[in-house]
């Protein structure tokens, strides 16, 4: 759900993000250019506008990388060039001020910026509401419901692995040290 969310709503920033930089190039250009006039300049403009689609997963990363920052901001990571470690919380900062930066220091290097922070932007709210919603803390919020949903998974598939080993006959004691002894042999 939640890398899913992610993605979805960095393709709606980075789609508001194409509509004003469109609507900017267009009022430039065009004299006595109105918001009226938008999908008849837009329609115009079809081969522009197609060029633009934004594809990806890396909006959903970056909502990744902040919840990995948000939920271990101390934990401290060691990145190549750098001669010492960061915190998990500063370097998710860093990225976040890097992709600001070049979403509007970089037009046309066909790198969807505002996805990436449309991406932190979704996840950062939907956090911030788990964490809200059940408790004030995250062990109250999604931690616990993923908990439940994961011990039931984990229940179910014991109890249906279980049934199947016995209705094949399988050892259910044997390790796969010992199930690999007893082919070869």
């Amino acid at each position: 759900f939640y890398y899913l969310s992610c993605g979805i709503g960095a393709g709606i920033i980075q789609m508001i993000a194409q509509f004003i930089s469109f609507y900017a190039i267009a009022s430039e250009q065009i004299p006595g250019f109105g918001f009226g006039d938008i999908m008849t300049v837009a329609h115009n403009s079809e081969m522009v506008l197609n060029s633009w689609t934004t594809v990806g997963a890396s909006g959903a990363i970056y909502g990744i990388l902040l919840a990995f920052g948000m939920l271990f901001p101390e934990e401290r990571i060691f990145i190549f060039p750098l001669p010492m470690p960061i915190k998990a919380k500063w370097f998710v900062a860093l990225y976040a001020g890097l992709e600001l930066v070049l979403g509007l220091g970089m037009p046309g290097d066909s790198v969807a910026h505002f996805a990436h922070l449309g991406g932190m932007l979704f996840g950062f709210l939907i956090i911030r509401y788990w964490r809200n919603s059940q408790g004030n803390g995250f062990n109250g919020g999604m931690y616990v419901n993923s908990q439940n949903i994961f011990s039931k998974m984990k229940s179910y598939w014991e109890s249906h692995s279980k049934k199947s080993k016995k209705n094949f006959g399988w050892n259910n004691k044997e390790t796969d040290w010992e199930y690999n002894s007893r082919k070869k042999e």
